[in-house]
């Protein structure tokens, strides 16, 4: 984990952010919300990400939101490398 991004992982009071990994690294943080029938998963990944990156994130939300039974709402936030 690069230092500049200790705080958005390690929050206060001991809370742990999700993590998205990327190769074994950590590569943003992400959270999800219930919204009636839909999940939304809004990721913050912390540089650009590859198009594959970005197809890989994308699968595996629907995978979440599917286990869930909802509908996925994707937002990645930034741009794509």
């Amino acid at each position: 984990m690069d230092e500049a991004h200790y705080k958005a992982i390690y929050r206060k009071a001991g809370w742990l952010s999700p993590v998205l990994l990327v190769g074994g690294r950590a590569a943003g943080i992400w959270e999800a919300e219930r919204r009636g029938s839909s999940l939304a998963v809004s990721v913050r990944p912390f540089a650009p990400v590859r198009p594959e990156v970005a197809s890989a994130i994308e699968g595996q939300a629907m995978d979440l939101a599917g286990f869930f039974g909802c509908k996925c709402v994707l937002d990645i936030q930034g741009s794509l490398g």
